[in-house]
This record gives structure tokens, sequence and C-alpha cells, in this order.
């Protein structure tokens, strides 16, 4: 069952990995290799935990998707990716993050073997396998290791292994097909699917089958929610300060008044339309304020006339009273809570079992994922990485010329006739922004599997796949086409409708960026038992492999004609590199006692690319009676830097608000009340692995054959984490005008327009990929399964399982032998390593269901706990934010009113439950229908988090859906 199929001891009630789902007729398969483990075994005994998510599970959950289900798993925790992820560098993947360490140290196998990496990676980082790119419909379990898994399958198994094993025999024709829709009316998702099969493994010696899916879902847009996630004047939420006086919550309107009247200005006020400001001909004295440069304000947005007041407020003078300004609400125009997606599949397998017990398989699968995203129309003022924006390649602000490219006046210039320049900032707001990512997964495997001389069993294992993603952008501004269109007058920014389309596409072409990702593996490994001991037989195996795996991720805005050849807003980051690493390895299985086991394993791994790795775990179950089984492991792991730490460049925003003496000196205008910084991190080729060891301590209970209880502790110690540099220091030397310090280079920002000759903002900060600090984890995994027979004609089966973090601590060394340590354990960060997320300290699930014979029942509860909105990574002092009614909250992060007053500190916890019903009609023909979110459970207000708006995607995406309905129909034939 989902979160609750514990495997844990020797005893044949505890074999709980299900067999293969098989059409009536087919047997089972007694002997399976555990995730974990190249030794076959005639049950299902691992020292490790393990939970099992069957197929039956699935249907049960309404998991449509590999993603939908293993995002639910009670230890995915801080950094998981979804995705409904905005602005993720790993738009339209979803990766899992086991234990809070990362996408890129859970290992994502497909019946034991690696698949490609996804192309592009998490925060331009981490290297990681697509969930998406794995076809539901031939999935039979899928396998969750929980703890470190190396010895066996080398790199990126730091916190755990998912294992998703697919079918291999299968007769007759199952049709699936299924219909849901949002409680609001949108979000509709139409799915189809349908495998065929023929030949029985078991009586006819071979299987046949192939299965093909298909699934869409439609567009959700934040203005069909309620508060706060419909949109961006957050200034309903108020608080008050320490001496009582109301405070609001940012008016993130584009040009939008705040909460107490004020307007910020065009320093930090993004415009919607285009504002222009007359100056001298060498652009350097302003010769009067801004104004509107069009007679009306473009649709969706409304115009407003500035007050007096409204200025004064702000402390703006460089508008004037009376100047009408364009307004627009971003969120409820263009943002969305889910993207459009379209998945389709095709996938087979032919399995052949020979008269000697061999058997031989091949299989092969094509995925496809589409992903269409939306935003806001793009901006001539944005910035583009690696530190620069349109005044930095043209020497000044951008400006409209007196006189266009063949003499005649500028008719877009309204101060052309009085030989003044007019700087503009201005959306294009007549070219749409939208993104479109296809993603091709293809994916072959084969194997040999059986028993020589006698007693050896043996596995040969090879899969090969690759990655294919074309990322298609929409709407972005080429610069140098920019500043064409500005010199020839041919782009009309007064009134933008008037625009052709060949003028459009001039200025905004589509920027294609093609990224793949290969992977070719071997594996051959062999086990038999030796000897008896007092125990049982102690088996030996051994196994070698050998991998080759590439990523080419060109940059989709590598400026090769030069520094106006690129696009605003587009992040240059690119990866590239390829490399083989060949590994042996060993495992011993030892039952000392009847009750006393002892499992010993080893792997060593050699990179072509000079880094190796030696990875050990010894594991020990004792069980003094039969009902309760204690278990302990101790291993060793390791992650390789991954290609894009070792190769790449890849620039992340983090939002900030300069010291308030910084703000002071600007005249407390706005500039620097709020800002986002970028930090742009280099490859390193001389990085060395991550290392870590890992302790899990548990026991299990079954005080009948229908219960099972059992808990762990974990502790996990990474060492070497790769990451950037601390930009702290870096900042803090900027601002006070002292030294930089070594490795990092601070490069300014754009002036503030109303004080030129000022510190501008930091702009950007450069540093190299680093083996940095060290981190520990550390926490208990519970988990429970009930099945009671009821009545003779009522079954209930119930499985629990929770996850508690209780440490989560990085630490980093500091001159002179001292060591800062930073804890993140029920609070918002790690923000530099894992984009403020979040690491709640509990999450978990519990799923009851009811069967009545042709009907069954089912409830599914989650819950994940809120968490402190600050990070010690960002400054903060946890805990320690508390305003006037005892309250706690947050920091400058963003969730500070109007950048200094606390609002709000801690995110509240998040509960929903899920409803499934079916109904078998006869033997071949079942409904169902599912009700997610049943009791419309809002998520959480989340103000820091930016993968969703207001609230966190990975836990509470459902709360900002609403309820979910879903039926549909099933036909086996």
């Amino acid at each position: 069952m989902i979160g609750g199929a514990v495997i844990a001891s020797a005893a044949p009630v505890f074999a709980q990995v299900q067999a293969p789902e098989t059409a009536p007729g087919a047997a089972a398969v007694d002997d399976i290799v555990v995730t974990g483990s190249i030794i076959r075994r005639r049950n299902a005994d691992s020292t490790s935990p393990l939970t099992v998510l069957g197929s039956e599970d699935l249907e049960k959950r309404g998991a449509t998707t590999v993603a939908s289900a293993i995002q639910s798993l009670a230890g995915n925790n801080a950094g998981a990716l979804p995705d409904t992820f905005s602005g993720a560098f790993a738009a339209g993947a979803s990766g899992a993050s086991l234990r809070g360490l990362l996408v890129n140290s859970t290992l994502v196998l497909v019946d034991g073997l690696r698949g490609p990496f996804y192309p592009l990676a998490d925060d331009g980082q981490r290297n990681f396998v697509d969930l998406n790119s794995i076809p539901a419909s031939t999935i039979d379990r899928i396998e969750v290791l929980q703890d470190g898994a190396s010895s066996t399958y080398g790199a990126d198994a730091i916190a755990g292994v998912i294992n998703i094993i697919t079918r291999k025999n299968f007769q007759g024709l199952t049709v699936k097909s299924e219909y849901g829709v949002s409680e609001y009316g949108d979000g509709e998702s139409p799915s189809f699917s349908a495998i065929w099969g023929k030949g029985n493994l078991n009586t006819d010696g071979w299987n046949f089958y192939l299965s093909g899916e298909y699934k869409r879902d439609e567009f959700i847009w934040n203005r069909d929610r309620d508060y706060p996630y419909n949109t961006a004047n957050l200034t309903p939420t108020t608080g008050y300060d320490a001496n009582g006086k109301l405070v609001y919550r940012t008016n993130g309107v584009i040009n939008g008044i705040q909460g107490n009247g004020a307007f910020r200005g065009v320093s930090t006020a993004t415009q919607f339309g285009a504002l222009v400001r007359p100056y001298d001909p060498t652009n350097t004295t302003a010769q009067g304020p801004w104004q509107l440069l069009a007679t009306n304000c473009p649709s969706p947005a409304t115009p407003h006339t500035l007050t007096a007041e409204e200025l004064r407020l702000g402390g703006v003078t460089n508008i004037a009273p009376g100047t009408v300004i364009c307004q627009l609400d971003a969120v409820k125009e263009f943002r969305t809570i889910q993207p459009q997606n379209e998945r389709f599949s095709l996938s087979g397998r032919f399995t052949k079992r020979f008269s000697n017990g061999a058997e031989a398989y091949v299989s092969a699968s094509y995925y496809q994922n589409e992903t269409d995203r939306v935003a806001t129309p793009n901006q001539v003022a944005l910035s583009a990485p690696p530190a620069v924006g349109v005044s930095r390649y043209i020497g000044t602000a951008l400006t409209l010329p007196v006189r266009l490219k063949n003499g005649d006046l500028n008719p877009q210039n309204p101060f052309a006739s009085q030989g003044q320049v007019a700087r503009i900032l201005a959306s294009l707001y007549d070219i749409p922004s939208t993104s479109n990512l296809k993603n091709e997964n293809i994916r072959v495997a084969a194997g040999l599997q059986g028993t020589f001389a006698s007693d050896w069993d043996y596995n040969l294992r090879f899969t090969a796949g690759r990655s294919s993603l074309d990322f298609t952008r929409r709407g972005q501004i080429h610069i140098q086409h920019l500043l064409d269109v500005i010199a020839d007058g041919s782009y009309n920014f007064i009134d933008q409708t008037k625009n052709s389309q060949q003028v459009r596409d001039y200025v905004s072409p589509d920027n294609v960026q093609t990224s793949v990702s290969e992977i070719v593996q071997g594996e051959a490994s062999v086990s038999r038992a030796l000897w008896t001991l007092p125990g049982g037989p102690l088996s030996v195996g051994l196994g070698a492999s050998w991998r080759w795996e590439s990523i080419d991720n060109p940059s989709a805005n590598p400026f090769k004609g030069g520094p106006t050849d690129g696009w605003l807003g587009i992040n240059s980051f690119y990866s590239k590199g390829d490399r083989s690493v060949t590994a042996a390895y060993f495992e011993i299985d030892a039952p000392l006692l009847s009750n006393l086991n002892l499992d010993v394993a080893g792997r060593y791994d050699d990179y072509s690319t000079g880094q190796s790795a030696f990875s050990p775990k010894v594991g020990v179950r004792y069980r003094p009676f039969e009902a309760l089984t204690f278990r302990a492991t101790y291993s060793e792991g390791f992650r390789i830097p991954s290609i894009a730490e070792g190769n790449s460049q890849v620039t992340g925003y983090a939002g900030r608000a300069a010291p308030a003496s910084f703000q002071t000196l600007h005249g407390n205008d706005g500039y620097g009340q709020s800002y986002q910084l970028g930090l742009t991190t280099v490859g390193n080729p001389d990085l060395k692995p991550e290392t870590s060891d890992s302790v899990n301590l548990g026991f299990v209970f079954t005080p009948t054959r229908n219960l099972t209880f059992s808990v762990d502790h974990f502790r996990i110690n990474k060492n070497g984490v790769i990451a950037g540099g601390d930009s702290i220091p870096a900042l803090n030397a900027y601002f006070s005008g002292q030294p930089i310090p070594a490795g990092y280079t601070v490069i300014p920002g754009v002036p503030n327009p109303n004080k030129p000759d000022l510190l501008p903002l930091p702009g950007f900060i450069l540093s190299p990929f680093q083996n940095l600090n060290s981190l520990e984890t550390s926490g208990f995994d519970f988990a429970a399964t009930a099945d009671f027979q009821l009545t003779p004609d009522i079954r209930w089966s119930s499985s629990f399982s929770a996850t508690y973090i209780d440490k989560f601590n990085q630490s980093f060394p500091l001159p002179g032998g001292e060591v800062q340590v930073q804890h993140y354990a029920g609070s918002l960060g790690p923000c530099n390593v894992g984009g403020c997320l979040g690491t709640p300290q509990w999450r978990g699930n519990w799923q009851n269901s009811l069967d009545f014979g042709r009907t069954v029942l089912t409830a599914t509860a989650y819950y994940t706990d809120g968490y402190q909105l600050q990070a010690e990574d960002y400054g903060d002092v946890i805990g320690r934010c508390v305003d006037a009614n005892g309250k706690s909250a947050a920091s400058a992060n963003g969730t500070y009113a109007d950048g200094v007053t606390p609002i709000l500190c801690k995110t509240d916890s998040f509960i929903k439950v899920d409803l499934n019903a079916t109904f078998q009609i006869n033997d071949g023909y079942q409904l169902f229908a599912t009700v997610l979110n049943a009791f419309g459970a809002d998520a959480p207000l989340d103000p820091a988090t930016y993968g969703g708006y207001q609230y966190q995607t990975a836990w509470a995406q459902s709360g900002a859906i609403g309820r979910y309905f879903k039926v549909g129909f099933k036909a086996t034939f």
C-alpha cells in the first residue's frame, strides 16, 4: 500500500512486495530481487525500510501519473520539483527529493536501471530523472528504498531509491478512460489508456504486450480563484506594528498604489504601456518628469491619475501630479496555477521463458510530454544575464532618439521638436509571452536471467535512453532588433496595436533551444548460496556495471554575435559534457542464526572524469521473537558532481532588500526596497564528489498477521556539499564599501534614475561551484498497516505513513577554523541551494478502504506541517520575528509589508482528503470516481515561495485548485 507496506523481516508475514500484476490464470513469481539488493530470494526480506506502491493503490488514490503518486510520499520534502512549479529552470519536469536532500540525491530507476537525465538541470545545477517520462499504464509497482543504496547502484542514491517496476506478464485487453474537472469548471483533464497482451508466461512460456496512453490537462488561471491567489494586490492582508499602526502587505499591481496610499515610482514599478522622460541630447540631464507616452492605456490595463499625496507618500519627485499611469494586475491577467499539458506514450515488452528456467525480455517505450506556459509580456527595462541590461549594451539608459535613421524627426519621441531624447520604460504588450516545452523520451531495455552450473543465478541487463527537449520561447525581446526598430521608427510605442506582425516577429523572433540527454548502461551479476549457516544458506552476489551518460544543453542566450545579439530576460545558463563509469560490486547475505541476519555490500565506481568512490553498506536484522524484528543499517554513499556542476554557467535570482542606510542615502524613494539579485555560478571541473554516511535504526512489530507497525530513525551526513558560494559576505562588503572576498565578483546593477551618481544596487554576484559545506539531517519514519475482514462481506484495510525531520543543518567553515551552522528544519530554508521552498518537519498520509465486494470506498488524508517563513541562509534568526499581537512574522525576503513591518511568520499546516469509489459492474467492467481535496482545503499562505503564487506547489497545489472531480470506466476483455 502507498506509504505503508514495510518490508522488514525474515518472517513470511512481512513479505509484502506484491508480485507483478497479471491477468487471470497467471501465476505469481516467487523469486524476486528487492530494490537495493542483487540476490534473488524466496521472500521479500529487506534490512532497509521499503515502501511499495502497487498499481491497485495508485488507482485507489486517483493517481494517474508516476509523478503525482511519488510527490505525495511522506518522505518527499524540501526541494521536490512538481511539474506545476512556475519559473523552474527544469520547467515541465517533476523530480522527487527524499529526505529533503534535493532531486540530485534521489536515484530513480526503471526495472533497476537508470534512465536519461532531464536535459535541463534543476536550478541549472542538479541533474535528475523526470518522473513524467515513465508511462503509468505499464507499472506493476513502485518500490521506494528509504535509505542509502550507493553500495548497489552507485552515485545519487544518498537519500534513497525510487524503482519503478513494470509489468512482465499481461493477457487480454484493458481499456481505461477518465475525465476530470475542477469545481470551478476549469482544468479539464481527459485521459485514455489501453494495454493488450497475449501469451501466458507461466503456461505458454512467453508474453507480449503493447500499451498506449494519452492525457491532457487544461490551463487553470489564477484569476479564477479566490484571494490571495488571484491578484497581485495583497493590501487586504493587514497587521499592526509595534506602535499599533496599521500596515499592509505589498500592492504588486504594476504601477499600483500601496495600501498606505503611496506610489512607489517608476524606478521600482514595471511599466505596462510606455512612460517617457525628456533628457538633453547627451542623455545625462533630465528636462522634465516622466509621462505616459500613449493617449490611452492599452487593454487590459486601466488608467490612474496620480495625486500629489500619492507622490508625497511615496517620496516620488520625478513624476508630476496629474500624470496618468497605466495599472495592470499581471497575476490576474497572465498567471496560471496549472499550465496546459499533453502527454502521449507507447510502450511494449516481449518476455520469453525457456525450458531451462532462463528468462529473457526486451522492452521499448516512447513518452512525449508537451507543456505550454504563459507569462507577462516583456518589458524593455529587463536585464539579461550574465550581468547586463539594455543600458549596459548601449552605454546609457534606453532612449527614443530625436531623429530616425533616415534623418526625419522621430514621431515616437514627443520631445523631438525640442531636440530632447526620450528615455523610455515600456511593456511590449502587443507581443504575448509564451513558452512550449516538448520532451521526447525514448528507452529500450533488454535482459536475460537464469541459472547456470546448477546453483549460480545470473542476471544480464542492458538499457539505452535518450531525452530530447525542444524549448520554444515566444515573445522574448531581441536586443539588437529592438535597437533597430527604435532607430528606424518601425515599432509604434504610442499605439502598439498598429504594429504589423512582421515588425513584432522581428522584435521577438522565436527562441528555440534543443537540449539532449543520453545514457547507455550494461550490468551483469551472479549470485549463489555458498554454504549453510545456523540460520540458513549464506548467499553471495557479484556484479559489474558500465555506464555512459551525456548532456548537451546549449545556452538559449549565448550572445554569439556580440553584446546586443541576445534576448532580454532569458537566462544564459548552459551545460555540456559526457562521461563513463565502470563499477564492480558485491553483496553477502549471512543468516548467522535463525533470528539474526547480516547483510554486507560494497561497490567501487571509477569515472572517466577522474573521480572514484567506494561505497560500503552493512545491515543487521534481529528477531527476538516472531512478532518483532529490529533492523539497522550503516552505509556510505556519494554523489558525483553533475555534468552541469562541472561545465556550466547559471544565474539564479533571489529577492533582497538593501540595508536601511542605503535606502536612506537614496532618499527612501523605493530604490532598493525590494530588488532581484542575480547569483551567477560557473562550472568547476575540479569539484570532488559529495560523500555521505547514513545510519538507519528501527523495528517492525507484527502482533497479528493483520497488523504491522514500524518506526525507523534515520540520520544522514553529507560532506563536501556542492553549491555556489554564500553571497552574504560579498553583499555586505559591497554595501559597506569593503573589499569583495576573494573568488567573488560583484557587478553593479542599474543605477537609481533619481540619484544616478550614488552607489547602485548590486546586479549580480559571480562565483564558481565549490565543495563548501556539510549537511546533517535526521528524523523518524512511522508506518502502520491493518487488514481485517470485518464481516463476511466487508473488508477494511488501512495504511499510515509519516516522516518527522528533527534536524536539517548545514555547516560552513569560516576563517580561523570556526564553523557556522544554519538550521532549516521547520523553516523556509534552505534558500541558497533549495530555493526557499520550506522544510516542513512533519509530512504524513493515512489511507482507509472499505471493500464491499463489488464496491470499494477509499479515503486518503494528507498532512504537511507549517513552517517558519524565515531562513538562516538569508540572514534571519528563526523564531525571532514577533509582531505587536504576539504573532510570528516573516523577514525581508518579501513577506514584510512595505519591506519593513512583519505581517506573517509561519505558514499554516495543510490537510487535504481525497475520496475514491470503484464499482465492479461485472467481471469485465468497472466504474470509478475520485474527488481530490474533497473538503476544499485552501492552500496555506506562503508569500515567500516562487514556485506557486502565494502557496507551495509541492504539497499544497490541490489547495489552490480546489475540489477536483474525476469519473471514468475500465473495461477488461
